[in-house]
């Protein structure tokens, strides 16, 4: 019981930050997962994520914002093929590495955006 009300506040808590700032947070939902022992691994945090964000999860964000006329439907198109197409081939690659080397090319990729994030939008 613990558990689902710990996955029910995640998917809460998750979805408020996406409906807000428009990020996927496939990330923090992989981070919180582990950090709160719901996986065994995080293949299995992946794939539970992957599993999730390929129903139609978006449609309701998506449909508010085109309301208001902001989605560049040849942006996002232009975007997704190679997306597609590069996801899929890595993917390959997320299943036969290390726990230790997924782990730790999240970390890198996390940090290289918080401190892109920082030089773009933090006076120092």
């Amino acid at each position: 019981m613990e558990n689902i009300l710990y996955q029910l506040l995640i998917g809460s808590i998750i979805g408020i930050i996406s409906g807000i700032t428009g990020l996927a947070n496939d990330e923090l939902i992989i981070i919180s997962l582990i950090l709160f022992n719901l996986v065994k691994s995080i293949r299995i945090a992946t794939a539970s994520v992957l599993l999730i964000f390929i129903l139609p999860t978006r449609f309701g964000i998506l449909y508010n914002y085109y309301k208001k006329n902001l989605i560049d439907f040849k942006l996002a198109f232009t975007i997704m093929i190679p997306y597609l197409f590069f996801s899929y081939i890595s993917s390959f690659y997320a299943v036969i590495f290390s726990e230790k080397t997924l782990y730790l090319f999240n970390i890198i990729i996390l940090s290289f955006i918080v401190f892109l994030y920082i030089l773009k939008y933090v006076d120092l």
